[in-house]
């Protein structure tokens, strides 16, 4: 599988606000890929290591030898931290087979529950495959790569990640609610899931990059399947089942009634309606 590295550095620095080292090297068994910030000082923090064999993906988390405040600062982060930590973990989980150790004990995505004490080691490592040929490429590798990536950071920063509202596509009455809301604090999940379908409506197919060409490359609103008001207070967000890119008008008109149509009855919907006319 091909690697463009400086289009990968470029979607890490998009999408995590994250400059990184890469190292990308070739053998008979596949290709490795080494991702490590390079904010962190040499030995005392962490890197990804991604090994592409046949139709498979696996990803490491490695703390180097001299991370022991970086594994005390994962010990020490606040609630909220560790709940963005296990929303990553549900996202690479809904992708891949997932282990998750500390201290090498077996934990999974409800850590946040009881969170472990003393920190001495931590193993996050997912297996991918056998995958489908069409699944061996670059996009595919950073659905599975950012999540990796975002569930070490998330225990790590405690700046919430703020962005343009408006481009989320929100139904209306949902802006002040999400201006506060941490499930919504990280653009992350958006990426995921266009990442995942595409910036197409899921139920017209209307993609703004066909009509309005560069002007409307990636623009599409992200629809909630779960209204966000109907989410529990520890609800983790899945960004490939719980989310959906819709147009503008779909948006608002699966919007119409509460609890909002589902995409089927959209769809259905939508094509009597053409039937009708015709």
């Amino acid at each position: 599988m091909k690697i463009d590295s400086r289009q990968l550095e470029k979607e890490v620095i998009e999408v995590c606000g994250l400059s990184v080292d890469l190292n990308v090297s070739q053998s008979n068994e596949g290709t490795e890929i080494k991702l490590r910030p390079n904010s962190i000082e040499s030995g005392k923090g962490f890197y990804l290591l991604c090994k592409i064999g046949w139709r498979s993906m696996n990803i490491d988390l490695v703390i180097e030898r001299f991370g022991k405040n970086l594994l005390s600062s994962m010990e020490k982060s606040s609630l909220d931290q560790r709940l963005d930590f296990c929303s990553h973990l549900n996202v690479i989980q809904s992708n891949s087979n997932l282990h998750f150790r500390v201290n090498e004990e077996q934990y999974d995505q409800d850590i946040y529950k009881k969170w472990p004490s003393g920190w001495n080691s931590v193993q996050v490592k997912q297996k991918s495959g056998p995958l489908a040929e069409e699944e061996m490429n670059q996009s595919e590798l950073t659905v599975r790569l950012f999540p990796h990536l975002m569930a070490v950071l998330s225990l790590l920063e405690t700046k919430p990640i703020h962005y343009n509202l408006a481009e989320e596509g929100l139904p209306e009455g949902a802006l002040e609610r999400v201006a506060v809301n941490r499930y919504e604090r990280s653009a992350l999940n958006r990426k995921l899931c266009l990442k995942h379908y595409g910036a197409e409506c899921r139920v017209c197919e209307f993609n703004f990059n066909n009509i309005f060409g560069k002007l409307g490359e990636g623009f599409i609103h992200v629809h909630h399947i779960t209204p966000v008001s109907q989410l529990g207070d520890n609800y983790i967000i899945n960004p490939i089942k719980d989310l959906i890119p819709l147009c503008p008008n779909c948006h608002a008109m699966i919007h119409k009634k509460n609890p909002p149509f589902t995409i089927e009855e959209l769809k259905t919907i939508r094509h009597t309606t053409k039937v009708k006319r015709h």
